[in-house]
């Protein structure tokens, strides 16, 4: 395989080489060698041709240009598409990591989900309430993945972001800490405050949670859609 010249010399060469053969034609002796001119006295050699090939110089001169153009817009098309395939693929890697992610803390929001269940059916069972704690100290740990920042860092979430989701999830967890507390040293309202509980942390706070999840799953999908039909396409051509 021969390399291809540098669009630079190539830039050059044609508009060179035409100059060097119209020097030589003009300048040289086209009456001793190639008869171009009469040799009369006053004959105008040098105008007469340079009004007689202009056209086809200024002709060969343009098809030149533009076929280098032409070649520098391919070239940069090129750059811009691989410079978008690597884009999307990064895209589609972090969206692959976050469906990961989402899914481990599915299975804490079900656990949590159940615990709760159990602690409303017997708001007197401490146990229930401190499995609770556990199940809500795993989700935490799970929402403190990377994978969730490297997310948003590339995609708007909605109107939950995983800060939100973070901080809402802490003060939910000194809430029950708080609760339990109260529960164990049986102070006055305690089982009111369960029920309180219930509400802001299994209705709601899972309610929120379920819906940041979903949001991210749909947009993940989305940009691994968007990978796989751009790599389709390649492969088509």
């Amino acid at each position: 395989m021969y390399p291809r010249p540098g669009d630079r010399f190539m830039r050059w060469f044609g508009p060179a080489t035409i100059v060097v053969v119209f020097s030589v034609i003009i300048f040289g002796d086209p009456k001793a060698d190639f008869g171009f001119c009469t040799g009369n006295p006053e004959e105008h050699c040098f105008r007469e041709w340079v009004s007689a090939t202009s056209g086809w110089f200024a002709g060969v001169a343009a098809f030149i240009s533009i076929a280098l153009l032409a070649r520098q817009v391919k070239d940069a098309q090129m750059q811009y598409q691989s410079a978008e395939m690597q884009r999307l693929e990064a895209q589609a890697n972090i969206a692959r990591q976050i469906i990961n992610a989402v899914a481990a803390v599915r299975i804490t929001i079900d656990a949590r989900r159940r615990e709760l269940g159990k602690l409303k059916a017997d708001p007197a069972d401490t146990r229930a309430l401190n499995r609770c704690l556990g199940v809500m100290e795993t989700g935490i740990n799970d929402f403190s993945r990377r994978a969730f920042d490297d997310f948003e860092a590339i995609t708007w979430p909605g109107h939950l972001d995983i800060q939100q989701v973070r901080s809402g999830m802490k003060a939910n967890l000194n809430y029950m800490k708080t609760v339990r507390d109260m529960a164990l040293k049986q102070t006055p309202d305690w089982r009111q405050w369960i029920d309180d509980m219930l509400v802001t942390i299994g209705d709601t706070g899972i309610e929120h949670q379920s819906i940041y999840c979903n949001q991210l799953e749909l947009l993940a999908n989305e940009m691994i859609t968007r990978w796989s039909t751009a790599v389709a396409g390649r492969s088509n051509r």
